[in-house]
């Protein structure tokens, strides 16, 4: 059973940074979330940030871990969250990832 483990890894001016890793596999995601994005959604639709994030993470992006076999960045910003301001489906999501080098 793939045991996951949700760490924050940074959190300054420019960017949160989030690692989704498999206890099992020992690979990971690591995900990077624009500071630009929570104030263009405060200021836009006054969303809660934390909320968009917790179900980015938990709901859509923690899944994808079981079955990664190499570790993984995505990057989560305005360029790729539409203008309603969802979180990325996990089916998006893996066209936006990268693999670490």
């Amino acid at each position: 059973m793939n045991k996951i483990i949700i760490s924050k890894l940074n959190n300054d001016e420019n960017k949160i940074e989030w690692r989704i890793s498999n206890s099992e596999t020992g690979h990971y995601l690591n995900i990077s979330i624009s500071r630009a994005l929570e104030d263009a959604m405060k200021k836009k639709r006054n969303l809660s940030f934390n909320r968009f994030e917790s179900e980015q993470i938990n709901n859509y992006l923690s899944h994808l871990v079981t079955n990664i076999q190499e570790d993984y960045v995505l990057n989560i910003d305005e360029s790729n969250i539409s203008s309603s301001y969802l979180p990325l489906k996990g089916i998006d999501a893996l066209s936006y990832m990268k693999t670490v080098e």
